[in-house]
């Protein structure tokens, strides 16, 4: 679960960016100064709103994580290794060739139906084994 970062953290971080990059040479680290300003109003904005608005803040049931147990775990996993093989078993979608096949034999899978090429050794569709003919 992502925790959100507090706004006195941000302004912690924004004085101590500050701080340093103004102690060091404010005229070489002056981008960091203003980085470290610019986190300091991010802090104090999160903070105001953080109490303007606490139902937005609170991450609400939507968002909480899902709690599953281990049997569940293992019923999902399952699940989706069978919809993965009916997906993977599913036939193609395929267009109504635009050419007469090179091949003029009408060769057609005993399992799925489907028309083979002579040099096929597995169905493309159903993945079928084919008797090698020779």
């Amino acid at each position: 679960m992502v925790k959100s970062i507090p706004g006195w953290f941000y302004i912690l971080i924004g004085a101590i960016v500050s701080a340093a990059s103004y102690l060091i040479s404010y005229e070489k680290m002056i981008l960091f100064f203003y980085a470290g300003v610019i986190f300091m109003g991010v802090g104090v904005a999160k903070i105001i709103l953080g109490k303007v608005l606490p139902e937005v803040s609170q991450p609400s049931s939507l968002q909480q994580p899902i709690r599953l147990t281990p049997l569940q775990i293992q019923q999902r996993s399952i699940l989706h290794r069978i919809e993965a093989t009916q997906k993977a078993q599913a036939p193609p979608f395929q267009h109504a060739p635009q050419h007469k096949p090179l091949s003029t034999t009408n060769l057609v899978c005993a399992n799925c139906q489907a028309r083979l090429h002579p040099s096929f050794s597995y169905c493309p569709r159903c993945g079928q084994k084919l008797a090698i003919r020779k």
